[in-house]
């Protein structure tokens, strides 16, 4: 009368050395998100941190004999199920645990998709753009109007067309809410869409002063913001009306947010073809490795400038140069200190091409450089500075040279103290990284 049963979970019994034997404890060992702690309240986003970075390597295995020890830590506590007759709970957990523990599982598959969507659409963005601007804005607003009785252009079709295209466009960028050491997070959402605001003021505020092709990026920006919000409102309306009953509506909202998104296409297409490409010799990049190499390890740029670089003509004095007139205002991870970097250097190097990002191969997992300034000048940038952001950096920097060799690097530090660059425990790596290859530091001023 029973259907087939699943292969059993193992049960190990663990005796403490008290009581008898009949009140000797059971434990059943889960993975780290089948058992929800009792308190709830203080679980929060840690589901979500916990389902992206496992907690075991995938050659061990997820059931081990429990530590019972005086250092067993709370971690291993929150996989053990107590089953005894003196453990057992009557609580139940509940439905907000219940969720919370389905979206964590959901968690490690959909950073998969997103690294696969990431690969499959770098380079090909503004053709996604395109395909979103049509299949929403047009196609799927003309096959709700001849499919339905009221000629409605906001129906159930379009609700489909523009749910998915979002969906899927903001998977891409999942992978990319992580810490500055690599944990995901999906609080860090939040924080890059404030400071993504806070960038494009700064642009604006910057307007006069910002090249042709800068200022197109500014608004092709602002199209491409005002298109997707557009479909998400539209996306929302169709979603309440759905819900209530009411059916399709006519409006014209699809249609005026596909011709924005196909307007900002056009306009960021024209800020490419504008965006200066300068011829670059051999010997610029001999006379670069020479400039970088007569300078000291560490540059901190709240000190005048030494005169080799106040006075130099290469690339790379003039990048320095253009970094010590900067004063950044404060930022909250180094994502967005490289794209404020990157408008920086675009106001004050006008006719130098910029890259942030860039793949060092044919997939992500082969290494991104933060910034390439016109295909010479290889920069890194971190977020303060101790051991651990130390090795970090070094290590990054490090296969910079494996693969950029014959390329001066740069190593931008930001929000760091000057004890911490000049005498912290960190120091001695940069200076044992400069013996091993050409390595410039350059420390920014703080607030």
């Amino acid at each position: 009368m029973f259907g087939p049963l699943a292969a059993p979970l193992p049960v190990i019994l663990v005796s403490r050395g008290e009581g008898t034997a009949d009140e000797a404890p059971t434990h059943l060992l889960l993975g780290g998100l089948d058992v929800q702690d009792a308190d709830e309240t203080a679980f929060g986003a840690s589901a979500f941190t916990a389902a992206a970075t496992p907690a075991v390597e995938p050659d061990e295995s997820p059931t081990q004999l429990p530590n019972t020890g005086a250092g067993a830590g709370t971690d291993e506590a929150r996989t053990r199920l107590m089953l005894g007759p003196l453990s057992v709970r009557n609580e139940q957990q509940t439905f907000f645990g219940r969720l919370l523990t389905l979206l964590g599982s959901l968690v490690p598959p959909a950073l998969r998709w997103s690294v696969r969507l990431e690969e499959a659409l770098h380079g090909r963005w503004l053709w996604a753009w395109v395909a979103v601007a049509v299949g929403c804005g047009f196609v799927a607003p003309l096959l709700d109007c001849v499919s339905t009785s009221n000629g409605a252009t906001l129906g159930g079709i379009s609700w489909l067309f523009i749910v998915s295209s979002l969906g899927l466009l903001g998977l891409a960028q999942l992978n990319g809410m992580r810490h500055d050491d690599g944990r995901w997070d999906p609080r860090i959402i939040g924080v890059r869409a404030q400071a993504g605001l806070g960038l494009l003021l700064e642009r604006g505020e910057h307007w006069d002063h910002s090249p042709r092709h800068a200022r197109l990026w500014l608004v092709g920006q602002l199209l491409a913001l005002a298109g997707v919000l557009g479909f998400a409102w539209a996306g929302l309306i169709s979603s309440g009306r759905l819900l209530v009953g009411l059916g399709g509506a006519q409006s014209s909202l699809p249609f005026v947010s596909g011709l924005l998104l196909l307007g900002a296409v056009a306009v960021l297409r024209r800020a490419l073809a504008l965006t200066p490409d300068p011829g670059v010799f051999l010997q610029d990049f001999g006379n670069a490795m020479a400039a970088a190499a007569e300078l000291p390890p560490v540059l901190d740029l709240a000190d005048p400038l030494p005169a080799p670089v106040a006075t130099g003509t290469t690339v790379l004095h003039e990048s320095l140069r253009a970094l010590a007139r900067w004063h950044p205002r404060q930022w909250p991870d180094e994502a967005t200190y490289r794209a404020a970097l990157q408008q920086h250097l675009e106001r004050h190097l006008p006719g130098a091409k910029l890259e942030r990002d860039r793949w060092m191969g044919a997939s992500r997992l082969d290494g991104v450089v933060d910034l390439v300034i016109n295909g010479m000048i290889v920069l890194g940038v971190k977020r303060g500075f101790d051991m651990a952001t130390a090795e970090r950096a070094v290590g990054q920097m490090r296969r910079y040279a494996r693969t950029w060799s014959g390329k001066p690097l740069v190593l931008i530090l930001f929000d760091a103290p000057r004890e911490a660059v000049f005498d912290g425990p960190g120091a001695r790596l940069l200076v044992d990284a400069r013996n091993e290859f050409v390595l410039l530091t350059v420390r920014m001023p703080t607030h």
